[in-house]
C-alpha cells in the first residue's frame, strides 16, 4: 500500500503518537528530500474551539522562530478529505529521544550532564522570553525535552504556546499544561483543584 502523500509532498511513513485532538506522523519532505515531522487536527475530533485555536498558536509561535535548538518550522496547510477538514502543520526531525524516555530506560545521569541539560534549557528558554511580547512555553517536561545522539538539547512541543504574559483577568478557566509539571499558581489562578481539571490538563505518565 502506497503511503499517503499531503500537499504532493509529505509523505506521511509511521505514526508516531497520538494526542487528545492530533496525530503525529513521520514523514519525508519530498520537495527537500528531508525527513520531518506532521501534526494533523481533525475537526471531527475537537471537543472544544479552544483546541483549534492552541493548535493554530503554535504553528503561528513557531513560524517566527529561529533557534537551533528548536525543530524548524517547516508548513502550515489544511485540506478536506473524506473524514471532514483537517489542519497540519510540519516541523524539521530531530533524530533522538526525550529525556522521559531515557528516564525510563533508566539511562543514568552524571551531575555534569544535569547541569548541562538545564542550562541549555535556560538558553532556550532566554531566547523565547527575549521577544516582545515573550515566548512562554507553558509545557516544559521530560517528555518535552529532546536528546539527540550528540547530547545535545532540544525543546519540542508548543502546543501550550502563549506569546504574553496574561495578567489574573486574563487566565480564564482553561488550563493548559501537565499536572505535576506547571506551576501552582496556574491552579490557583483558575481556582481549579486538580482533581477537577482533569478535561483540560494532561497527566505526566511519570507523576
Amino acid at each position: 500500500m502506497t503511503a499517503p502523500i499531503l500537499k504532493d509532498r509529505y509523505q506521511l511513513i509511521a505514526k508516531a503518537g497520538e494526542g487528545r485532538f492530533a496525530v503525529t506522523y513521520f514523514a519525508r519532505d519530498l520537495e527537500t528530500a528531508r525527513d520531518c515531522v506532521v501534526k494533523q487536527l481533525s475537526f471531527r475530533s475537537l471537543s472544544e474551539w479552544k483546541e483549534l485555536e492552541l493548535f493554530e498558536r503554535e504553528a503561528q509561535t513557531l513560524s517566527h522562530l529561529t533557534h537551533a535548538r528548536i525543530p524548524r518550522f517547516i508548513d502550515f496547510f489544511k485540506f478536506e478529505d473524506e473524514d471532514g477538514m483537517q489542519i497540519c502543520s510540519v516541523q524539521e526531525y530531530i533524530q533522538g529521544r526525550t529525556l522521559a524516555q531515557l528516564i525510563d530506560a533508566e539511562r543514568p545521569f552524571t551531575e555534569t550532564e544535569i547541569l548541562r541539560i538545564g542550562t541549555e534549557l535556560a538558553k532556550i528558554l532566554e531566547y523565547l522570553h527575549g521577544f516582545s511580547p515573550p515566548v512562554v512555553h507553558r509545557d516544559i517536561k521530560p517528555s518535552n525535552v529532546l536528546l539527540n545522539e550528540s547530547g545535545d538539547v532540544y525543546l519540542i512541543d508548543f502546543g501550550c504556546v502563549v506569546a504574553h504574559a496574561l495578567g489574573e483577568q486574563e487566565r480564564g478557566s482553561t488550563i493548559v499544561g501537565t499536572y505535576g509539571y506547571m506551576p501552582p499558581s496556574n491552579l490557583r489562578a483558575s481556582q481549579c483543584r486538580p482533581q477537577t481539571c482533569t478535561r483540560s490538563v494532561q497527566r505526566s505518565s511519570t507523576s
